[in-house]
């Protein structure tokens, strides 16, 4: 997750150089066609839209598998037809929310931020207590440095962090994305990314 920061900066300094200049809510698709002409601008764009398809589809099937796990419906997740259903529903409600507006779409994703984060508090308050109580069914793993190393034996497992770390973290550059829609729209979408009021 340390290792995912460094990307995550670099981007975000990028947007913020970026969105000093011109703001522009297509950003990829408007940076890259200035930059490099309407043929990349237009694949940059197209690829971020595919992109965002294929893991709208894929994070909204994993919230609700989850979510049915998590109240007791494993049968449901087992069924393909009711799983695929409540992940089309998922799908059209988080729609219409964007569709609405920015300002509901804002309010809807700090409840979720806050439950993102109470929820992994007690994730850790369990686990660390299980490993203190000695009643985990996982053995523990000291962490090394040589995990760090992407030419050596913990490359895999860097590469496997970072994937990681990307998918955990996608969704962070809405807002960067918004930029035309925001107060101080030069330095305020980049200053949000980075956690900075």
């Amino acid at each position: 997750m340390v290792a995912s920061f460094v990307p995550m900066l670099l981007i975000a300094s990028a947007f913020y150089y970026l969105n000093k200049v011109d703001q522009d809510c297509g950003t990829t698709f408007s940076w890259v066609t200035r930059a490099m002409g309407p043929w990349a601008g237009w694949l940059g764009g197209w690829a971020i839209t595919m992109t965002g398809v294929l893991v709208v589809g894929s994070l909204a099937d994993v919230a609700v598998s989850f979510g049915l796990l998590a109240v007791g419906l494993d049968g449901w997740v087992e069924n393909a037809f009711v799983r695929q259903l409540l992940t089309v529903l998922l799908i059209l409600v988080m729609t219409a929310v964007c569709v609405i507006g920015t300002e509901l779409s804002a309010k809807v994703q700090n409840v979720l931020i806050l439950a993102q984060v109470v929820f992994l508090l007690v994730f850790v308050c369990v686990a660390l207590a299980k490993v203190y109580a000695r009643t985990s069914a996982y053995d523990s793993v000291e962490p090394a440095l040589d995990w760090l190393n992407p030419f050596g034996a913990g490359g895999a497992a860097l590469t496997g962090g970072l994937l990681l770390g990307v998918f955990i973290y996608w969704g962070w550059e809405s807002a960067v994305n918004l930029t035309e829609e925001v107060e101080d729209s030069a330095t305020a979408p980049a200053r949000r990314a980075c956690g900075r009021p």
